[in-house]
């Protein structure tokens, strides 16, 4: 049909048209070439489930859960929720032991039926004879995986890591540290997260680190080398130096937000289990979190209008990107391209003093019709520590 190859040639200008139809922008004689809508909308606005879990993430994580001094008839139980804000969602629970020779695992149910209301798993972890026998501490992990169903790959997962015990470790030995070089943030959001950095020094096997004198509280998260950790339990945070500078960006947004108004973090550097360095430094959780107020906002620029939308007062460390809906070899992808930069985005003072506002202008309506994405990054040290992503249309 003529309206199909009409279609596939503008796919960018579609994606502009039909969100405007389903926003109710009116179009006139534009929005008559579209009758078969349901269709377009079927295969563009397409949406995965949205799920939550407070051990399952998409891209996975480990989950640490410290050491374990194993016993004779001992099981470790782990509790999983997850949740869907998007209806009823059917899938399958997997859970495979990546050391089944020290570590048996298995889930109380395996098929599920994901509502808003959630549903409470059980993952039960046993050691096995051998390593009751251990002689050395010894990491045993157990990966965890959710497939909606209708799926191959898992949309949420998890890896549990556990230090197996046969024998009582020997105690860390005493020694007079040297100073340990550290950095971060003066301030931070206490929703955002806080970036730490350590000169490692040389030798150092091992970097161990607290907060306010204590283990890290369970619910803690970290980024450190490109993966992702949780704590599972009261637990300092223990790193494997990676180069001359271990760098670790710290999420306490699942915690309490402390009422002193501050944290503490100290780290140690250990050599064959004996402190060579110390060090602390403290950062006040007083700065505005980052924020995008999108309700009652018409993603829209119809000709030479401007978007405008309220952001907070504290826009220091803010990028952004900018990318247009277009046909690529793999397919439909936002893309940054020369045409979006007709396009222009500023930041100015908003309507209070508590809020700045993010305009994005087409001031000579020379940016092609479309589906576009800004993208907003706050940096921490070159970190991305928050993100927005603002989806808006341009029509004529």
């Amino acid at each position: 049909m003529q309206q199909h190859k009409y279609i596939v040639k503008a796919a960018a200008a579609l994606c502009a048209t039909a969100a405007c139809i389903t926003i109710s922008c009116c179009l006139g004689q534009t929005q008559a070439r579209y009758e078969n809508y349901s269709q377009w909308q079927a295969v563009y606005h397409t949406q995965t489930p949205m799920l939550q879990s407070d051990r399952l993430v998409s891209g996975g994580q480990t989950v640490l859960l410290g050491n374990w001094q194993v016993e004779a008839g001992a099981s470790r139980m782990e509790a999983i929720f997850i949740s869907s804000s998007s209806g009823m969602v059917d899938g399958t629970l997997r859970c495979v032991s990546e050391q089944p020779e020290y570590l048996t695992a298995s889930l109380d149910r395996t098929q599920i039926a994901i509502d808003s209301a959630g549903v409470q798993l059980q993952l039960t972890m046993t050691p096995t004879e051998a390593a009751l026998a251990l002689n050395q501490p010894t990491t045993a992990s157990v990966r965890v995986e959710l497939l909606p169903a209708g799926e191959t790959e898992p949309t949420l997962w998890a890896t549990y890591q556990v230090q197996l015990q046969g024998v009582q470790a020997q105690e860390m030995e005493q020694s007079v540290p040297a100073a340990l070089e550290i950095s971060s943030a003066a301030t931070f959001a206490w929703a955002e997260g806080l970036m730490m950095q350590i000169r490692v020094p040389a030798q150092t096997d091992c970097l161990q680190l607290t907060m306010d004198g204590a283990s890290f509280p369970q619910g803690t998260r970290y980024v450190y080398g490109g993966k992702a950790y949780i704590l599972g339990q009261d637990l300092p945070v223990k790193l494997e130096p990676q180069g001359e500078e271990a760098s670790v960006l710290f999420d306490f947004s699942l915690l309490t937000e402390p009422q002193s108004g501050s944290i503490t973090l100290q780290a140690k550097a250990l050599q064959q289990n004996v402190v060579t360095a110390a060090g602390q430094i403290s950062a006040a959780t007083t700065r505005e979190a980052f924020y995008a107020q999108l309700q009652g906002v018409n993603p829209v620029i119809t000709g030479n209008d401007v978007l405008a939308f309220p952001v907070c007062s504290d826009t220091s460390g803010l990028v952004w990107r900018l990318e247009m809906l277009t046909q690529t070899d793999e397919g439909i992808a936002y893309t940054q391209s020369d045409e979006q930069y007709y396009l222009v985005v500023a930041i100015s003072q908003g309507a209070s003093e508590s809020q700045k506002q993010i305009t994005i202008s087409n001031e000579n309506a020379l940016a092609p019709a479309g589906a576009y994405r800004l993208t907003l990054e706050r940096l921490q040290n070159a970190q991305t520590v928050s993100r927005e992503e603002i989806l808006f249309y341009v029509c004529y």
